[in-house]
């Protein structure tokens, strides 16, 4: 159902002048709506709670909200690492995307491999 579980996650990239920026990314897990994107150059957890807020405000309140890296303090590399793994096992197996004729990456790999071998 849409409006489940929200994933927050962030990406960062330079301007040509070389300023860093951040954009806090906010999808629906259940439909892929990007529920939010919110570009700053700092992103500062009192600037990531206000944004939550709003879109709180005006979706509804999500029964789950999941992180991955800078949205999460992680205690260690090991740390890091299975939950950066679980997250690409989900994607992989779980996450139909409309541009893959609504296949998960791993069914249309599949299906691209059935198909060749068929030719």
């Amino acid at each position: 159902m849409p409006n489940t579980t929200w994933s927050l996650d962030f990406v960062s990239d330079r301007t040509e002048s070389g300023r860093t920026f951040r954009v806090l990314n906010i999808i629906d897990d259940c439909n892929r709506e990007a529920v939010a994107q919110e570009a700053y150059m700092s992103m500062p957890a009192e600037r990531v709670i206000s944004v939550l807020e709003e879109v709180i405000y005006s979706n509804g309140k999500p029964e789950c909200i999941r992180a991955v890296l800078d949205a999460y303090i992680f205690r260690n590399l090991d740390e890091v690492r299975f939950l950066t793994e679980k997250w690409r096992v989900d994607y992989n197996n779980n996450r139909p995307h409309e541009a893959l004729g609504n296949m998960t990456p791993i069914e249309y790999k599949q299906f691209i491999l059935n198909k060749k071998t068929y030719l």
